[in-house]
């Protein structure tokens, strides 16, 4: 088993179906998704998929130096509003998952 530097962690977002790919897109183009995101210290990598077993979930991937710099952009995204923003688009809040450094790979 392979430990890796850093925090690895996934967000799942339950997003109204009607609003699902607007949020997509949004995440994927727009200045203050990804763009913003792999701005922030400490960012590795960033991505984001589509569930293809429902119309509502998308499920984030990030990669992190260090615990206390994703907590940070947590903050950041807190203090800015981003996540009162796109409140009305959840089905539920989002869920965040912190992964263990531990892995494996195939």
């Amino acid at each position: 088993m392979a430990e890796q530097p850093g925090q690895v962690n996934i967000v799942i977002i339950k997003a109204k179906p009607e609003f699902r790919r607007a949020l997509f897109d949004s995440l994927k183009s727009d200045d203050n998704g990804i763009k913003f995101t792999r701005a922030q210290k400490g960012c590795i990598c960033a991505e984001g998929h589509l569930s293809a077993d429902d119309d509502s979930t998308i499920v984030l991937f990030g990669r992190w130096d260090s615990a206390e710099d994703y907590t940070s952009y947590i903050q950041t995204r807190t203090d800015t509003g981003y996540f009162v923003a796109v409140a009305p688009m959840l089905l539920e809040p989002p869920q965040f998952i912190h992964m263990e450094k531990e892995s494996f790979y195939f």
